[in-house]
């Protein structure tokens, strides 16, 4: 292992990587990018930073709530991958405004909102 990847991974025994000891110039990644790699491989600190214990954690767990509501909702609404490739494939040749996908009884056009920054364009060709 190099010298340089080996200090690194001392200090993120301690921390997960973050801007600070990522040059993401030269290392090609983002600092979560590293963070989410190492938590992948169960690579996890011992311990959080000091800082955190004196932080609120209402905020952080409305919003895990509400990205949660949010997959549930997406998950529900918005077609397989296999469903959407399908339609793709099969809408070949054909401009965007064009095409209409219909998963169960909901349509999705350019016209259907999916969430508040989403719009279904996203999931038309």
């Amino acid at each position: 292992m190099p010298d340089a990847l080996a200090e690194r991974m001392k200090l993120w025994s301690r921390r997960l990587p973050n801007a600070k000891n990522i040059n993401t110039d030269y290392h090609g990644f983002e600092s979560y990018s590293y963070s989410v790699m190492l938590l992948g491989l169960n690579y996890e600190p011992p311990a959080s930073l000091p800082v955190l214990d004196f932080l609120d954690d209402r905020n952080a767990l409305e919003m895990f709530r509400r990205i949660k509501q949010r997959t549930e909702h997406l998950v529900a609404t918005l077609p397989s991958q296999y469903e959407y490739l399908s339609h793709v494939r099969s809408q070949k040749g054909r401009s965007a405004d064009e095409t209409l996908y219909v998963r169960g009884r909901m349509a999705y056009d350019r016209t259907t909102t999916l969430a508040p920054e989403m719009t279904a364009a996203a999931v038309v060709v």
